[in-house]
């Protein structure tokens, strides 16, 4: 643990002189995940990058639902749907779910 709090230091220390945000490591770690899984980079990837065995950890941990990621769902369910040229799906969505220049 005393080792993990020195590089904590250093790392917290370097941010300052730098004049960056004081971060702690583990706040990169997360926010980076985040991004990954926001850009679409496929989970079991994200998870074994983490050095998790299963997906499931990354899920319960770090794929809570962004309005990035909410708004990537529907724009791929709709790009699918329209492939299929099954537009009668299309009336179970919400108007208000549903982006504007569609």
């Amino acid at each position: 643990m005393a080792k993990n709090k020195c590089c904590e230091r250093v790392f917290q220390e370097v941010c300052k002189r730098a004049n960056l945000l004081v971060l702690s490591p583990h706040a990169l770690r997360q926010g980076h995940t985040v991004h990954l899984l926001e850009a679409g980079v496929n989970i079991k990837y994200v998870s074994e990058w983490l050095g998790y065995s299963n997906i499931k950890t990354t899920a319960d941990k770090y794929l809570h639902v962004t309005k990035k990621i909410e708004d990537q769902a529907m724009e791929m369910y709709l790009r699918y749907v329209q492939s299929l040229n099954f537009v009668g799906v299309l009336w179970v969505l919400n108007k208000n779910v549903m982006p504007k220049h569609l």
